[in-house]
């Protein structure tokens, strides 16, 4: 919310959380979100499916379900109402989604894991 009162003061619009609208997606197309996002050595993003839609649950936290919001310069984009943060997730060169930015209190890069 701080972010948002700055953004309004610089001039910048802003979309508040009661106006987003959810996006259709097919739920075959959900699977390539799916799994753990490192933000840091000690915190992560698991990504899962959940029935038609996606659920993101931080390390400690419950999961919580993500309303897709279409895509922006073609990186899909993903909102979590209860916590008003972002998921912007980024393709590589062949469309796997192998990392995302975690947009709540700024910008925060999180690469996926492999899977061994």
């Amino acid at each position: 919310m701080g972010g948002q009162l700055l953004d309004v003061a610089m001039g910048k619009s802003v979309l508040l959380a009661s106006e987003r609208k959810a996006v259709p997606i097919k739920k075959e197309e959900l699977q390539k979100f799916a799994g753990v996002y490192d933000l840091t050595p000690t915190f992560a993003l698991t990504v899962a499916v959940s029935s038609d839609s996606l659920t993101v649950q931080g390390t400690n936290q419950p999961a919580l379900p993500a309303i897709y919001q279409g895509a922006a310069s073609g990186h899909p984009r993903f909102f979590i109402p209860q916590v008003n943060a972002e998921v912007e997730f980024l393709p590589d060169a062949t469309g796997a989604m192998g990392s995302l930015v975690l947009h709540q209190g700024g910008d925060h890069p999180a690469k996926k894991r492999s899977a061994n």
